[in-house]
């Protein structure tokens, strides 16, 4: 293990809370594809990222248990470090494309318990807290 990754794992074991799993992040993604009108994209954060990844909602199956194999621009990094998923009610790239937050937040709300955080712009799924 290198160094940069030894400081992700400290970053990683001093969250307060962690609220996702391996399953769970697959799970949401599961539910994701199931929304209707379908997303085109979702924000993700890693813990050791700053910027936020604008991509395809990944999966809804994933070749590996614990990483996204290969998506894009975030191949195979790992589950345990997304900091958060974010879906914005207008599209990054498309901006003339609108996603139904509550119509998702009520999706979400039957598939499972996630810790969804309602802001203006749309929602955040949180995998840890600091």
């Amino acid at each position: 293990m290198n160094e940069i990754d030894r400081r992700l794992e400290r970053r990683v074991a001093s969250a307060s809370v962690k609220h996702m799993s391996n399953a769970k992040w697959r799970k949401l993604f599961a539910v994701l594809h199931a929304a209707a009108p379908p997303l085109r994209e979702v924000g993700i954060k890693f813990v050791n990222q700053d910027r936020i990844f604008s991509v395809a909602v990944p999966g809804p199956s994933f070749e590996s248990d614990d990483d996204f194999g290969e998506c894009g621009g975030i191949s195979y990094a790992l589950f345990a470090h997304i900091e958060f998923l974010q879906i914005s009610k207008s599209d990054i790239s498309t901006a003339n494309v609108s996603n139904d937050i509550q119509a998702l937040v009520e999706l979400l709300n039957t598939a499972g318990l996630w810790p969804i955080q309602v802001y203006e712009e749309g929602i955040r799924i949180v995998g840890y807290e600091w």
